[in-house]
């Protein structure tokens, strides 16, 4: 008869290592997923309700993009606490609690009619939900989850973000068209509250030792013990017990994919230059993409385009990122420098400004969305498997936290300039040719990132020591 402690670990007694069926991990995968579409399809919404709002309460656009830099601010603000509490509390609360936060904000749009009710809901209400049920979550959890499919597993989950946006963004403006925009923010928030907070309560497991499993599936021993997942396969041969154990052969270092008793800690990593690179390229990203979530509806209507246009155009960046996601994820497990490909995505954003700023017809318009679209959110995954790589998994919550951080702060500044430099100069142009430059720099940045030895020698840590030092 099996072990009390074994049958509470998980669903299935130990045996002979092998799983049987779906591997859980898949369905961390889809609820993730889900979340990140409905999170970011109502964030796709608030460009779609930009022009209305300015309209009917005669607001200008520097006003309403303060709002959405606050709610980009909130969002940097949660996002090295949500690594923290990712690491520390169950996903599933952390997840929940954004989702109630999420719902609060869209039905109190619903009500609102001053401009601080907007700040106030938008900017932080869903910038903190944002956060809680946003990417870095997500995420996290899939690497717990996956090592060997780790960029396939995340360009999988993170399809949702373009999913989100291909399909919300023009359900938006045709539901804003019909009801208007206060019943649009109803109904998104209770498909939030309605479609996905009932997963994640009943579905989301932090660790694949939480059901008895192994990363990447497979059963735990009698023991309760699996093999290291930092460790990749070619660095394994067979041990005298269940599992195989890393080749004593094998030179590793803190920053490639070593063992996890040398995995880098928080504050070692603030110390190295590499992570300065990747926050550098990364502040530079969030700095262009607000630009372009919250102002490109009103850009495209200003040149005449009606706003189901726009809103379809907006659309098919979320396709095409839909794309992007999954080919550069999956490229990504198969390219020993995930650098290249980052920085790629960089330097192809900075091309799609380059294209929205020569033309003015719309094949311009749809060529920019096309170009943008591959880069505009697949980012985030791979940002993830470089630091995941550079650094190690036991940190994972807290440096990829802070990376983020930095991205959503540039973000802000990115969004709410565009809006000002707008209203003095009635014309985006200024913001764009900025926004080009500093691609073109952080494709540079990201790409003299150093692979697998530290600028600063690390002392190995002593196993278990990882977490302790965070």
């Amino acid at each position: 008869m099996p072990a009390a402690g074994a049958m509470n670990r998980g669903e299935r007694a130990p045996g002979d290592g092998k799983e049987r069926g779906l591997y859980y991990g898949w369905i961390i995968v889809f609820v993730t997923f889900l979340s990140l579409l409905i999170s970011f399809g109502i964030r796709s919404s608030f460009a779609v309700s930009f022009n209305a709002l300015t309209r009917e309460f005669g607001w200008t656009r520097a006003d309403l993009s303060l709002s959405f830099a606050i709610l980009t601010l909130c969002f940097a603000a949660t996002q090295a606490a949500t690594g923290w509490l990712m690491d520390r509390w169950k996903a599933r609360l952390v997840i929940g609690i954004g989702i109630g936060l999420v719902a609060v904000s869209m039905f109190g749009m619903a009500l609102a009619d001053r401009l601080w009710q907007v700040h106030l809901l938008i900017g932080v209400f869903f910038g903190l939900g944002f956060g809680l049920m946003g990417i870095l979550p997500a995420s996290v959890l899939v690497i717990r989850w996956f090592k060997r499919r780790k960029g396939t597993a995340l360009g999988v989950s993170n399809m949702g973000v373009s999913l989100g946006q291909m399909i919300l963004a023009p359900v938006s403006m045709i539901l804003l068209l019909s009801i208007g925009w206060r019943l649009t923010f109803v109904v998104l928030g209770a498909a939030a509250v309605v479609l996905i907070m009932p997963l994640v309560l009943l579905l989301i497991r932090d660790r694949p030792a939480d059901m008895g499993l192994k990363v990447d599936g497979g059963r735990l021993d009698p023991a309760g013990t699996e093999t290291d997942e930092s460790v990749p396969d070619h660095h394994l041969v067979p041990g005298p017990g269940p599992n195989p154990v890393p080749d004593p052969s094998m030179k590793t270092n803190a920053l490639s994919q070593a063992p996890a008793q040398n995995e880098v800690p928080f504050r070692t990593a603030c110390a190295q230059a590499p992570m300065w690179l990747l926050a550098a390229g990364f502040f530079v990203c969030g700095f262009t993409v607000n630009i372009i979530n919250l102002h490109f509806v009103v850009m495209a209507m200003d040149r005449g385009f009606t706003g189901l246009t726009a809103a379809n155009a907006l659309g098919l960046m979320g396709g095409m990122n839909l794309a992007g996601v999954l080919g550069v994820n999956i490229l990504s497990d198969y390219i020993s420098k995930r650098k290249i490909p980052l920085g790629a995505l960089y330097a192809i954003r900075g091309l799609s400004f380059v294209v929205l700023l020569s033309g003015q017809g719309i094949l311009s318009l749809y060529l920019f969305a096309l170009l943008y679209g591959i880069t505009a959110f697949v980012t985030s995954g791979v940002m993830a498997a470089v630091v995941g790589d550079l650094f190690g998994s036991r940190s994972m919550g807290q440096i990829y936290g802070f990376i983020s951080m930095i991205h959503h702060i540039g973000g802000a500044i990115g969004t709410y300039l565009a809006g000002v430099l707008f209203d003095h100069s009635g014309s985006y142009a200024v913001i764009l040719t900025v926004g080009a430059f500093m691609l073109g720099g952080a494709a540079l940045a990201t790409w003299v990132v150093p692979d697998g030895k530290p600028w600063r020698k690390v002392k190995p840590l002593a196993p278990g020591a990882a977490g302790r030092s965070a």
